[in-house]
This record gives structure tokens, sequence and C-alpha cells, in this order.
């Protein structure tokens, strides 16, 4: 009985410190006229995977949007995404759309 207690509450131990979860980046903007650049940093002592996209909107209403799936990233590393529109049509805003899990190395 002793040891059947031992191994649950061992089991139990190892369950609740591996454990993943997903969260909304919190990526940082830098936008001109024509180019936006988005930044994802990887604060968390572990590494993350980032899916998801950005959009830049252009003064006549168009999009310009990227896509950025299974981006990797270690500790302390940091991943960009760009768009690019031409100086006829600016930019008015450009928003990211990402998402990003940790998972277990």
């Amino acid at each position: 009985m002793k040891k059947l207690m031992i191994g649950l509450l061992a089991t139990l131990t190892l369950a609740s410190t591996a454990y993943a979860y997903n969260f909304r980046a919190d990526a940082s903007v830098y936008m001109t006229p024509t180019s936006g650049e988005v930044a994802v940093y990887n604060g968390l002592n572990q590494p993350i995977v980032c899916n998801g996209g950005v959009e830049g909107r252009t003064r006549s209403g168009g999009v310009a949007f990227v896509r950025v799936s299974n981006m990797q990233l270690y500790p302390g590393q940091t991943a960009y995404a760009y768009v690019y529109t031409n100086n006829y049509d600016h930019f008015v805003r450009v928003q990211p759309q990402i998402s990003c899990r940790t998972y277990l190395a």
C-alpha cells in the first residue's frame, strides 16, 4: 500500500509540473508608410512555437497579409515578420495576429 501511494504521488507530481499552454503573443509593431515589421520576443525560460499572421491595411482599403507558421523561438530569441506596400498606397495600420504555445522539449 505504501509503494502504491508513493507511485501515485510521484505520477501526480510529474504530471502537474509538465504542462503546455497557449497565449496571444505580445508583439511589438514598427510601421513606416511602405512597410510594417512585427517582432515577437520569447521571454520565457522554455521554447515556444508561434503561428498566425500580420495584416497591413492601406489607405485605399487594400490588405497585405503575411502568414507565419510554426516559428520556433528559444529563450531570449526574437522572430520578425514583414509586410510591404508601394509608394502610392501607404499603410494606415499594421496589426499582428500571432498566438504562441509552449511545448515540452
